[in-house]
């Protein structure tokens, strides 16, 4: 009987060990970067916003620009929120969003906090006819343009949003101009606390206001717990300075009432005492 034997080859069990030795850190350095770069080009990048600059002339409408720094597809629905504050609030008074011709404004909302700071929330849908590219204009702020004590105003954008994504931040810059002499115009509503105050029941208390806008004004009065008590609507007012007298009755119970001034130029807020 013939035995057969095989001997391997020592370049073959080199190999075997070649096979399954730990890589040299040599060798570590290109997967690792090969990897690392495969990780950012499948990371989604955060999407930008920018805001350009504007100028108007005093009592007319400017119109802030803010642009994506990415394309958008016709017929797309994009929901942009956030809040912006104002250097100067004397130069410049938001009153409404814009979208580009073509494009469907399908809610808005503009909610002023105090004379420099807003929140906001624009949905739009663009037009069907061509798509936007990067740089387009997507919508923009407008609002008049005020003589205050300046006539440059810096808009800074934060917390922004797109369609639940969070966007970068952007400052834009609005410059105004005066048409022949310039003058004070002021886009604010004011209203002084009213005399007498505190007040006694069946007295009657007024409050002076003043707007530089015709107007639709109210006066609302609510209870120390934020419950709506009166609504003294003043109808569409002019420009001036105005009064509103109010006398409480048994009815108002003794205690602090906050009075709500509000008209389409803002509004203003005054504490107001009752007594027995």
């Amino acid at each position: 009987m013939r035995i057969f034997t095989a001997t391997i080859p020592k370049q073959t069990s080199r190999h075997r060990k070649q096979r399954w030795e730990t890589p040299s850190a040599g060798s570590i350095i290109p997967i690792s970067i090969c990897v690392l770069l495969l990780l950012f080009a499948a990371t989604p990048t955060t999407a930008q916003i920018v805001a350009g600059d504007a100028h108007g002339f005093v009592g007319q409408e400017v119109q802030l620009p803010l642009r994506l720094q990415s394309g958008v597809d016709t017929g797309a629905t994009l929901t942009i929120e956030g809040a912006f504050q104002l250097s100067n609030p004397t130069v410049f008074f938001p009153e409404r969003f814009a979208v580009p011709a073509g494009d469907t404004t399908l809610a808005t909302r503009l909610t002023k906090l105090t004379d420099s700071t807003f929140t906001f929330a624009l949905t739009i849908r663009t037009g069907t006819a061509t798509p936007r590219i990067a740089g387009d204009t997507i919508f923009r702020l407008a609002g008049e343009a005020l003589a205050g004590n300046d006539s440059v105003c810096v808009v800074t954008f934060s917390t922004l949003r797109l369609n639940g994504g969070e966007l970068g931040a952007a400052t834009g810059t609005l410059t105004t101009t005066s048409i022949g002499t310039p003058r004070p115009y002021v886009r604010f509503a004011m209203l002084e606390q009213n005399y007498p105050n505190p007040v006694l029941r069946f007295t009657p208390t007024t409050w002076a206001y003043r707007i530089d806008k015709d107007s639709p004004v109210k006066l609302i009065l609510y209870t120390d717990t934020g419950e709506e008590y009166i609504t003294l609507d003043q109808g569409f007012v002019k420009a001036g300075i105005h009064l509103i007298t109010f006398t409480p009755g048994y009815d108002v119970s003794v205690g602090v009432y906050w009075a709500r001034l509000v008209t389409n130029s803002g509004e203003a807020y005054k504490p107001m005492h009752v007594l027995r």
